[in-house]
Order: C-alpha cells, then structure tokens, then sequence
C-alpha cells in the first residue's frame, strides 16, 4: 500500500542523489525510479505522474509546500492533465495535498479477477470513483489501513450515523470500485446499517441480471465472489474501531430504507398509475395477459412509508407460476420505478354466495 507522498522531500532526496552518487542518483521509492523534478511545479508533478503511470500506478497522494505550488497551478495542472482524470486539492497545514486517479475507460474484458456478472459495473465505476481520496482527521473519524487498501469512515458521534467515508491505495482496481460503492451507500446510514448490509447492497446494485449468478441461492459477501472478502473485513474492521472508541453499543438494526424523495413527492393516484404501467410492460414481456394481474393497492409500511404494492391474481395462472412472477415483478418494479417497493399477494375474494354460506 503506498504512503502520501512529499514531494519536497522526494525533491531533496533527487538533488543529494545527483550531487553526493555517481550513479543511481534517483530517489529510493521504486515506482519514481524515472522522475526527474523540474523547476516549474506543474512540470514537476506531471513528470511524477507520468513515472508513476509507467510503472502501473493509477493513483497518487502527494503533498507540496503552498508557498511552492499555487491554487491557480491546481487548475493548469488539470487542464494539462485532460478529462480523463480526478484530481483534488486541499490545504492541509502548509501543504497542498494532491489526489490524483487516473479515470482512463476500463473495459470488462480487462477485469478478470471477479465473477463475469459484476464486470461490466466495475468497469463503469472505475470511470467515476467518487469517494476515492483521503479523509480528513476528525475526532468521529475510524480508519483501517490493510494491504488490500484503506478505508474510513467520519461518524457522528451522537446518532452513530455515517457523515463521510474514503478509500485509497486500493491493491487492485476490481476492490477500488466495489469499496467506491460502498462508501456511497455508506454515507447517511447508520454505521451498524454499514456493518450489516452495505456490502450486501453493493453486490446487488454491481450485479448484471441478465448474466448467470456466481452461485445459486442466496449470494451473500462470504459466498458470491473472493472479490468482496477483503472490503468485508475491512468494513468488520472500521466498525470494531468505532464502538471501541465510542459509547455505541450493537443492538437489533431497525433501519429501514426510506423511499426516494421524487416517489414520495408523487400523489397516491400518480404512485399507482406508475405501477399500473410498469405492470403492463411486464406482463406484456413475459406473454401474460393483462387481465391475469392487477394492481389493488399501495399503503404504507409500519414507518407510514407508501412502498408496499398489492396485486391481485384473477385468471388462470397455476399456484407454480404466481410466486415466480411477483419476484420477477417486484425486480423490475425496484429497478425501474423505486427501490424500496415490495410486492405483498392479496387473496381474491371468492364471490361464490353457496361457498360463502
């Protein structure tokens, strides 16, 4: 795993190798064995950059004296660099801190350490890492360095809920994207919600349905792919070091997904003309007729959340094909409309007045 790297230290270290060796007058770390500083900062850091690249590294932390390297110089140094890369700058004491990824497109063919069903998602990540980078020391702040990368969380310590959370130096770029994933859906969660299923949650939002799962029944972090082992662990890790440092003490986890804000802005006449409609398209592609299933209801859970959808069977569909059905709806449904929707089967009243006597 690679340490933040000083890049005026690293520029001494050259200078006293070219002045005191008559050969091998580089610096000792390895992958910067073909930098050679420049008087120009912008120079200087894009020739670390391109050194570092050379020798497959695709991310960097680097700190440099402010008085040396300018604000402004952050935004030559972007624009020298192009599109294709995330680059961030932060004044930590008298040094700027540089966080540089490079975001060239990976292609899924070029991913072959995890399950063929997650590729292509991994891939499309690897474009964006939106929470690769440091995080600042705070006193609600848990980190755990491993060698399969570091990860950290700043939690607040009143309600134990996950403000922020980073990863960095990642050993492969397969465990940087699935630990991107799981520090998006970390934040605003409770950090037992982080422990008992955000990896969970990250398996199904990386998964490609239409490809065959890695295993049957349920997939779960220890038994779908080696991949998420180590983000596990991690996660176990982070959150061991919160309750050590904190007065927060594991209970039963009540957390409940709430619904986005954009469905619950929707009348309850719009939710059902909604659901009505992704019902037709449904049917429509699985060669039901339309009569066969209807839409009764949407009420609310018990946290007066409107995601629970009634349908009602009224054709002449077998006992064996319904449950198959209102799983594959139900995916569909979570997929295209919201993600906290669930499908409950309400039972048609029988309407024989003999039967009903």
């Amino acid at each position: 795993m690679q340490d933040i790297l000083d890049y005026d230290s690293l520029v001494a270290e050259f200078e006293h190798g070219l002045l005191n060796r008559l050969r091998g007058h580089g610096i000792s770390t390895s992958f910067l064995e073909l930098w050679v500083p420049d008087e120009d900062p912008v120079k200087g850091l894009l020739s670390m950059i391109e050194a570092a690249e050379a020798q497959g590294q695709s991310r960097l932390t680097i700190d440099i004296d402010a008085a040396r390297f300018s604000a402004p110089q952050v935004d030559e140094l972007r624009s020298c660099l192009g599109a294709g890369i995330a680059l961030k700058g932060d004044l930590v004491g008298e040094k700027i801190r540089l966080t540089y990824s490079s975001l060239a497109p990976v292609s899924p063919a070029a991913i072959t350490d995890i399950a063929p069903c997650f590729r292509a998602a991994i891939a499309d990540r690897l474009g964006s890492l939106a929470f690769a980078g440091p995080l600042e020391p705070d006193a609600g702040r848990a980190q755990i360095d491993t060698a399969d990368g570091t990860l950290a969380v700043l939690v607040d310590p009143a309600t134990h809920i996950v403000i922020k959370a980073r990863h960095e130096q990642a050993r492969t770029p397969t465990l940087a994207a699935i630990l991107d994933v799981v520090c998006g859906l970390a934040e605003g969660r409770p950090i037992q919600e982080m422990h008992d299923h955000v990896l969970t949650k990250a398996i199904e939002q990386l998964t490609d349905r239409s490809m065959a799962p890695p295993v049957q029944g349920i997939r779960l972090p220890s038994n779908v792919d080696p991949a998420f082992q180590p983000v596990g662990a991690m996660i176990r890790a982070v959150y061991a070091a919160h309750v050590e440092a904190t007065d927060f003490t594991a209970g039963i986890n009540f957390f409940e997904e709430p619904p986005s804000a954009s469905w619950l802005a929707l009348s309850k006449e719009e939710r059902l003309v909604r659901v009505e409609n992704e019902l037709r398209g449904f049917l429509e592609d699985k060669g039901v007729a339309l009569d066969e299933v209807a839409v009764t209801d949407i009420i609310p859970n018990r946290f007066k959340q409107p995601v629970r959808v009634f349908i009602q069977f009224r054709g002449t569909l077998s006992a064996q094909e319904k449950p198959g059905l209102m799983r594959a709806f139900e995916r569909r449904l979570k997929q295209k409309v919201e993600a906290q929707l669930h499908i409950y089967n309400e039972t048609a009243k029988d309407e024989s007045q003999l039967r009903r006597l």
